[in-house]
């Protein structure tokens, strides 16, 4: 299994999510928006927590997605996920 983890980050909240290569949900955790530090802490920490609360070891997590708020249209791409240790 080569799961991994998606960022859905919204103009009010961030929706976390581990998913398996067929697209099924192995685990979420709520987050409150990014609008303080509290808030930047509570998502940064729901990294972890989501994949602990799937019983998968991090270093199992394959890549990560990302979809964010923009001005403008663009195509989508697709391009190689870095090692989640690039971001450590």
């Amino acid at each position: 299994m080569e799961p991994k983890q998606y960022f859905d980050v919204g103009g009010t909240s961030v929706k976390e999510g581990l998913f398996d290569e067929d697209g099924n949900l192995l685990a979420s955790v709520p987050t409150p928006p990014i609008v303080d530090a509290a808030g930047f802490a509570a998502v940064t920490e729901a990294i972890d927590q989501v994949v602990a609360k799937a019983q998968i070891p991090r270093a199992f997590v394959a890549g990560i997605g990302l979809a964010v708020p923009s001005r403008h249209r663009a195509m989508p791409r697709s391009r190689p996920t870095l090692p989640l240790t690039c971001l450590s």
